[in-house]
């Protein structure tokens, strides 16, 4: 019987990334003047990219896949911010750091996310940003440990999360009129009385 070997994988092509960048660069102009995800065509985008359609195909299958990479890049950020948090947790073991390093994060690529929490499409990214914290809290055992009976843990982690996840979005939607110093600080206060 002789192995199969799996080849190596591929080095991502410079030129398609740049391509794929140019693509949700034109997509985001293009989305901030209009505001509505419906309203932006595979034809404008490609204009303002200075691309073929064949090439736009060749990248997404429609415009909901550009909102769905551009969802996948802020999970990444919160994803990294959170992996130095836990990592470094021991040697800090303060929240407030954490959430002002993860609000930095975000913050620091604040068109990105006020774009996709002005989508129509920000049901979508909210429930799986959720899904998302909801299972990295839980399974850290670490976070909230003076909730020990699990029932408690599941609704103090529903409440943590649900309840920064709309902060979030409402204060990138500009409903919320604090900076995000402040904002940092409310969060944390909020917390700190959970953990």
């Amino acid at each position: 019987m002789t192995k199969k070997y799996e080849s190596e994988p591929k080095r991502p092509d410079r030129r398609n990334e740049k391509t794929r960048r140019a693509i949700r660069q034109a997509f985001r102009e293009i989305f901030a003047k209009k505001k509505d995800i419906s309203k932006v065509s595979v034809k404008e985008v490609v204009e303002k990219a200075d691309i073929s359609k064949s090439t736009f195909y060749a990248h997404y299958r429609d415009i909901y896949a550009i909102i769905e990479d551009l969802e996948n890049e802020m999970l990444d950020i919160i994803n990294q911010t959170i992996d130095e948090y836990l990592i470094n947790r021991d040697k800090q073991n303060k929240t407030d750091v954490y959430l002002n390093s993860l609000l930095a994060s975000v913050d620091k690529n604040r068109s990105l996310f006020v774009l996709v929490f002005a989508s129509n499409s920000q049901d979508h990214f909210i429930s799986r940003l959720r899904r998302y914290l909801s299972k990295k809290i839980n399974d850290n055992p670490n976070i909230l440990i003076h909730w020990a009976e699990p029932r408690q843990k599941d609704a103090a982690i529903s409440f943590l999360v649900n309840g920064m996840v709309y902060l979030i979005a409402d204060f990138y939607r500009g409903t919320i009129k604090l900076d995000v110093q402040e904002l940092g600080s409310f969060m944390n206060e909020i917390i700190s009385r959970l953990e």
